[in-house]
């Protein structure tokens, strides 16, 4: 049997998406964020259960840099790199979201109606 790039993905238990696109994202440092994300999961040997993935724009540009969590579906905004400790050991070890980083827009579909 022959054996391909399908053969070899690893299933991620988490999988974490950082906005690098729009207006605002990406002068606020979300390939920052996204580089600094990746060095702390692998440094705690992570890298197997989170996969980081930069994401196209997430549309809540206002309140960015954002990052979105899957499984859960949990929005953060207005992410700094001094929040993602907290994010890893609060939410990525401890399966506990950070609330005080959930967008607030993100966490009300009426919110997107009134756009």
């Amino acid at each position: 049997m022959a054996t391909g790039p399908r053969d070899r993905v690893v299933p991620h238990q988490i999988h974490v998406f950082v906005c690098h696109w729009g207006k605002v994202c990406p002068t606020k440092g979300s390939q920052e964020l996204t580089g600094l994300l990746r060095d702390m999961l692998a440094a705690r040997g992570m890298q197997d259960k989170v996969i980081v993935s930069k994401s196209g724009c997430l549309e809540l540009c206002d309140i960015g840099p954002n990052i979105v969590i899957y499984p859960g579906d949990v929005w953060y905004s207005n992410v700094r790199p001094a929040d993602l400790e907290e994010i890893v050991q609060s939410h990525l070890i401890g399966g506990k979201p950070v609330e005080r980083l959930r967008s607030p827009k993100a966490a009300d579909p009426a919110s997107d109606a009134q756009q």
